[in-house]
């Protein structure tokens, strides 16, 4: 579906494709060759970065996700803010007024079409920044026979009485405003609903969001300077034959919320370190996959619910259901949709990990319900590589402390180990701010934990703050000059030298939240977000515990188990001396435990269960230095 670079097909094959999928009529070779066909529908489910080209053009400053909004009605928002699409802001490429992210839809084809209606939610802020009195969000309507946009909606929000103001602009310079006001607004979606009036229905009408946002200009605290006024946008909806009191307009079953498809208590987990947790894993009997989906339309539908487990290197075939299972879902009515399931997450033991958990929706009628197909899947992704991360990889907002006293203000995160090991690399993700050279020096810092809460410091080390921002690339590592150890709950966290905001980045949507605190004039205090500062902790290359005291390996032993399958005896050769060499079974239990002397260990293996065990070398206090799958006949 996102593939459509290349080759351009013949119009005739290109518009076959296009009837097969059910989607819209639009070329997206750089040419418009027709216009789209109603109904026109994005809720911006897609799992695509920016918004779906086959109904937008000057979309690329507009990101799709899950952060920032609040409880959105279908997975997946497009994000409107103060940054383009290479993270840098508008202002500093002459943007007038104010003027930030723009979408603007492609043509579509309304000739013959009545009550005509435009559509949409809307929620300010979320978990992002909030937006200021001036930091509006805009509808323009665009007339292809004069060639004009006309302004027909703006949307304002005012904080401190939680209100959300709509502007609805009308040919005949009047304005109808329209105020609600509620607690936690800045937490909910807003309805909007447009109507496309001449001389706007005709063929060749667009329509186009955007935004406008006032960036601090406070010098003097340039870490405020950084991105705020967020709007999320979903469910944008045009169709013909509706009416200005509609409100069940979207026929279409979505899933909404994340998949729980397997609970973690972090994000990524170095590899190495992972096995006998995976072991664990796979021997869990109650290992389950549940999400929830919605029918947002008048009638009953019959949904299928199926599922599938897709392991990126292809060590594992995919695991999925063997058919859908099916509902009847009542108007208006949210269903779960949950299933156990089995997966030999054991033989991934000892190698980076990369799976995608999903689960999607069959529904009846599918042709009709072409255009709305894309919100019927939700995705979990779970992958063990080389760091501790809470994080998702994407923020919601900043953090840090500034004013008065805070030149000295630290900020933690508590980390707790997996299994014993060290840490040589801390990575961070700073976000963007206006004046990037004005960012000054810190230190890393690591505590131990005493009654809760940051106890003794257990090292410091003093780093420069990146002076570029690389969206693609946004983690800044930092090499420790001395590894630390990792083998009881530990926080760590930022000093900072200057009292300003450091801007660190902070996921508010993490499914894997810590405990964040704060020091700014002498004691801990906990800070209220619940989330995960984008802190992460790295071992070394692999997963393996570089500079290692107590068996002497400066890198990843190169570990042999042979015969592999056995029988009645089995050799492991690498293990370096003073290290001990562990056989698991797929139930976590412990069979064997010998020391290495640096030769060839041997273990005994006859009389065990024929299976799937796995063969660990463990540092005497640095953790698993490697691992490798053994197979018993």
């Amino acid at each position: 579906m996102s593939g459509r670079r290349g080759k351009v097909l013949g119009a005739s094959v290109f518009m076959v494709l296009y009837l097969l999928l059910g989607l819209p009529r639009s070329v997206v070779y750089g040419q418009v060759v027709d216009t789209v066909d109603l109904p026109f529908f994005d809720d911006f489910s897609g799992h695509l970065r920016t918004p779906y080209a086959g109904y937008w053009v000057h979309k690329e400053d507009v990101d799709c996700g899950e952060q920032v909004a609040i409880a959105p009605p279908t997975t997946g928002v497009a994000i409107f803010d103060a940054l383009c699409g290479d993270g840098s802001f508008h202002l500093q490429h002459g943007a007038v007024g104010n003027a930030c992210d723009t979408l603007v839809s492609r043509p579509l084809r309304l000739i013959g079409s009545d009550s005509v209606y435009l559509s949409f939610q809307f929620q300010p802020q979320g978990r992002g920044g909030q937006p200021q009195p001036a930091d509006v969000l805009v509808v323009d309507f665009f007339d292809p026979v004069s060639r004009k946009w006309s302004e027909v909606w703006r949307a304002s929000f005012d904080a401190n009485a939680q209100q959300v103001s709509q502007h609805y602009s009308y040919s005949d310079g009047k304005v109808r405003i329209v105020s609600r006001k509620a607690p936690d607004l800045s937490q909910r979606f807003v309805k909007a609903h447009i109507p496309v009036v001449l001389p706007y229905r005709v063929r060749g009408f667009q329509f186009r969001f955007h935004n406008f946002v006032q960036v601090s200009k406070d010098t003097q605290l340039p870490g405020r300077q950084a991105n705020t006024g967020h709007w999320s946008v979903d469910m944008v909806y045009v169709n013909a034959g509706r009416n200005a009191g509609d409100t069940v307009y979207v026929d279409d079953v979505a899933c909404v919320g994340n998949l729980d498809g397997l609970r973690l208590p972090y994000q990524q987990i170095p590899y190495a370190l992972a096995t006998p947790w995976l072991v664990q894993l796979e021997s869990n009997p109650s290992k389950y996959l549940r999400t929830q989906f919605v029918n947002l339309s008048s009638d009953v539908r019959v949904v299928g619910r199926e599922f599938r487990i897709k392991d990126a290197s292809g060590t594992l075939p995919v695991v999925g259901s063997s058919r859908p299972y099916f509902v009847q879902v009542n108007p208006g009515a949210t269903e779960e949709f949950q299933r156990t399931y089995s997966y030999q997450w054991g033989a991934l033991a000892g190698r980076a990990v990369d799976v995608t958990i999903e689960a999607n929706l069959k529904m009846d009628m599918a042709a009709n319900l072409a255009p709305f197909l894309w919100n019927d899947t939700v995705r979990q992704r779970v992958r063990f590589a080389d760091v501790y991360a809470y994080d998702t990889g994407v923020p919601d907002n900043g953090y840090g402390v500034d004013g008065l006293s805070t030149a000295k203000a630290c900020v933690a995160m508590r980390f707790e180990p997996i299994a014993a090991g060290t840490i040589d690399r801390v990575q961070v993700y700073f976000n963007p701010i206006v004046d990037l050279t004005s960012r000054t020096r810190f230190e890393i810092v690591f505590f131990n934990e005493r009654n809760g809460q940051p106890g003794d410091e257990l090292y410091a080390q003093m780093c420069d703050p990146p002076k570029a921002f690389e969206k693609d690339k946004p983690f800044v590592e930092y090499v420790l000059s001395s590894s630390v150890g990792f083998d009881e709950p530990t926080y760590v966290g930022l000093r900072q030298t200057k009292a300003d905001m450091m801007q660190v980045g902070i996921d508010l949507h993490t499914p894997t939240p810590s405990r964040i605190v704060y020091n700014a004039v002498g004691t801990w205090e906990e800070s209220r977000y619940k989330g995960a500062l984008m802190i992460r902790l790295a071992c070394s290359q692999g997963g393996s515990t570089p500079r290692v005291t107590g068996c002497d390996v400066e890198s990843r032993i190169a570990l042999r188990v042979f015969p592999n399958p056995a029988r009645a005896r089995v050799s492991v050769q690498g293990a370096p001396d003073g290290c001990v060499v562990e056989l698991y079974s797929m139930l976590g239990e412990q069979m064997r435990s010998v020391r290495a002397d640096g030769g060839i260990v041997e273990m005994e293996v006859d009389g065990f269960p024929r299976g799937v065990y796995v063969v660990v070398v463990r540092g005497e206090r640095n953790g698993i230095l490697a691992s490798e799958r053994l197979v018993l006949l």
